[in-house]
């Protein structure tokens, strides 16, 4: 009778497959000084030294009069599949939504029963693979029973952070103005800046024709001819993607604006203003000469058809550098003079410069009288 128990054991023994844990690392959480902080609200500074904050929230903010046909929404984007992940930096173990927690336990003779609790609540009894899907710092703890009621000693855990938001990022460059359309000269850079507070930022990429993607790794410039159709898709080390992203630029008052985006048309502006200086009289033309008196004014203009003008600099006579120009020219001394004169758009363009020459006649005439008898 003996044998036949020690047989049947035996055979239970070897039909019985044994698993150890899938996940069985303990970790430590202090890392993350906070749990509830998201990814969603970024504070910056504008121009004046007000602080803002660039909301991130699907909706597209138009301060500059941006048409829609500028501005795509990021739920037209189309992500890659996210699949399940998890990341450890060292410290930490960091999962998505969809990495799922499965308990297994081994016994010398029969096991039972595996009880788990998430957190602070009740153990339960374990069936099968689970989620731990609000974000934040989270526990697993978990111990098994045999049949024959034997308890582990302890109970294991397992620490862990569920991260679900993508990074936010910031996308600048260095001469960029809202007006009727977004400009940018066409030897702008552009600088990418992602933050995650979890998991940290895994991947940038971006795109300039809406389609194709590049690793981004440092400031970029872009020769081009045609409107960009500016992307920017990020991901965190648990692969939560996001193709929004917020735009700063300055609009025509030089102002520090926000457009939060999933795609964006930057326009670019190759071309320089064209300027003009003119006399508010008709000059005397002698020799090639420009001749004018001293109650002539000079007037500098300049036009510029897209992002439009910034600033106007002359420099008269040759002397120092060019300053900004503020009123109309005068002269008061008689002889050659020489006004030259450029000009900025709002995207950096600086036109050649434009001269105009002038004699000064500040000389009165002299005159006399002949007396005259002769017929």
């Amino acid at each position: 009778m003996g044998k036949k128990i020690l047989s049947f054991f035996i055979s239970l023994f070897v039909i019985v497959t044994l698993n150890s844990l899938v996940y069985s690392q303990d970790a430590t959480v202090d890392k993350k000084s906070t749990t509830d902080t998201t990814k969603t609200e970024t504070k910056t500074t504008d121009v004046s030294g007000n602080m803002k904050d660039v909301k991130e929230d699907g909706n597209t903010k138009n301060p500059g009069g941006i048409t829609k046909t500028d501005v795509t929404k990021e739920e037209t984007a189309q992500l890659p599949k996210q699949n399940p992940k998890v990341y450890f930096d060292g410290y930490v173990t960091f999962v998505n939504t969809l990495v799922m927690f499965k308990l297994s336990s081994k016994d010398n003779i029969l096991e039972d029963k595996i009880f788990y609790r998430i957190d602070k609540t009740d153990f339960v009894i374990y069936n099968g693979p689970f989620a731990v899907k609000e974000e934040g710092n989270h526990s697993i703890s978990y111990y098994s029973i045999d049949k024959m009621g034997n308890k582990e000693a302890t109970n294991k855990i397992l620490n862990f952070i569920t991260d679900n938001t993508p990074p936010s990022v910031i996308v600048t460059t260095n001469y960029p103005v809202l007006k009727d359309k977004l400009y940018a000269s066409d030897n702008l850079l552009f600088t990418i800046a992602a933050k995650d507070d979890l998991s940290g930022v895994g991947q940038i990429e971006y795109s300039t024709d809406g389609t194709n993607f590049v690793n981004y790794d440092k400031p970029f410039s872009i020769k081009a001819e045609t409107p960009l159709d500016l992307k920017v898709r990020v991901k965190d080390n648990v692969d939560n993607a996001s193709e929004k992203y917020t735009f700063m630029a300055t609009d025509e008052n030089g102002q520090m604006k926000e457009i939060s985006v999933g795609s964006l048309k930057v326009h670019v502006d190759k071309k320089a203003p064209v300027v003009t200086i003119a006399s508010d009289k008709n000059f005397e033309v002698k020799d090639g000469k420009n001749i004018a008196s001293m109650s002539y004014k000079y007037i500098v203009s300049a036009t510029d058809e897209d992002s439009g003008v910034k600033e106007i600099l002359v420099k008269v006579d040759g002397i120092g550098d060019y300053q900004l120009y503020k009123r109309p020219i005068e002269f008061s001394e008689n002889g050659e003079h020489k006004i030259e004169a450029i000009a900025k758009d709002k995207v950096g363009n600086v036109s050649q410069p434009v001269i105009l020459n002038i004699f000064v006649d500040t000389t009165p005439p002299d005159s006399e009288i002949k007396l005259i008898t002769e017929k």
